[in-house]
């Protein structure tokens, strides 16, 4: 009978050693009654620590003096908790080990005291969780930064749109031919004000791929100032901001991109006047500084302003 026993208990054994299932089995007075080999594999023990007959407590004193419920008194609490949990119960929960490892430990009381314990090493697929929840994170990010996107250009592709047609209402309206010159010459820098914008979509678009080139060459400021100014009138009116430029009489040529050069202008001059109420006012201002002979260019608006922490942000 004895010899019977042993040979049920071998075979109990070896397939308990066989599971990928870390298990620790306890009686009725906290004892250990036996553990696998992915159990002290898995939680690093001896195999003398898990002796059938070693108590519970002595398991954990073990692995709290090793430092796995964490260090100092966040340790001792957690060690107690340990001690006072209700083996009656069935419970499931997750413990994070000193070296990363994530386990889903499984307690369940067995019938007449005692209760089995299974630990299972969960850190792959929670890694693999966490990672799809980044990029589940960053595509809704990037949909969202779309609407974002599209909103704006909305907003930007009506400006020199608004522009374009209520000069050519003006135009159908007003026969004179002096305003009339005015009107077209309006549409016409409004126009191109579109065009510019549809090519900052496509400079994105370059930028990105590697693509975006700046041409260096000879510049005259006052014309490119001049036209910003203008361009950004009619659509100021419409708000009740008005738009002034404070031009002095020459200038010496730069060494510039005139495309980008006019692109940071509008874009400057239309974000001041979309952020100023009406009533206010947005100047574009050019001089050169004594000494040195630096052209220096300002906007200027009475809008919302800007916090002074938030300008390294913005520029």
């Amino acid at each position: 009978a004895e010899a019977e026993a042993r040979r049920r208990a071998g075979i109990v054994q070896v397939m308990l050693d066989n599971l990928r299932h870390a298990i620790l089995l306890l009686d009725e007075h906290s004892l250990v009654m036996g553990a696998n080999q992915a159990f002290t594999a898995l939680m690093g023990v001896p195999r003398e620590v898990v002796q059938p007959g070693t108590p519970n407590d002595a398991l954990i004193d073990f692995l709290h003096a090793r430092g796995e419920y964490a260090e100092g008194a966040e340790g001792e609490a957690r060690m107690q908790r340990v001690r006072a949990r209700d083996r009656s119960e069935p419970a499931r929960y997750e413990r994070i080990r000193p070296d990363g490892t994530v386990l889903d430990v499984v307690s369940e009381p067995m019938p007449g005291g005692g209760w089995l314990m299974v630990f299972t090493d969960v850190t792959e697929e929670r890694r693999i969780r966490a990672a799809l929840e980044a990029a589940r994170n960053a595509a809704e990010a990037a949909n969202r930064a779309k609407s974002r996107f599209l909103a704006t250009m909305t907003h930007e592709l009506r400006t020199p749109l608004n522009a374009v047609i209520g000069f050519s209402e003006a135009l159908t309206a007003d026969p004179d031919p002096k305003r009339g010159r005015d009107y077209v010459r309006s549409i016409l820098e409004s126009g191109r004000h579109l065009l510019s914008l549809i090519d900052d979509i496509l400079d994105v678009a370059r930028a990105e791929t590697g693509g975006f080139a700046v041409t260096l060459g000879e510049v005259e400021l006052l014309p490119i100032a001049e036209v910003s100014v203008r361009v950004l009138q009619a659509t100021a009116a419409t708000a009740g901001v008005t738009v002034t430029g404070r031009l002095p009489p020459s200038l010496p040529l730069l060494r510039a991109d005139e495309v980008r050069l006019r692109q940071v202008l509008l874009n400057l001059l239309s974000n001041a006047v979309k952020f100023t109420p009406a009533g206010g006012t947005v100047t574009l201002s050019v001089e050169r500084e004594v000494p040195g002979g630096d052209v220096v260019i300002r906007v200027a608006d009475t809008g919302i302003g800007m916090a002074p922490e938030d300008v390294s942000k913005v520029f």
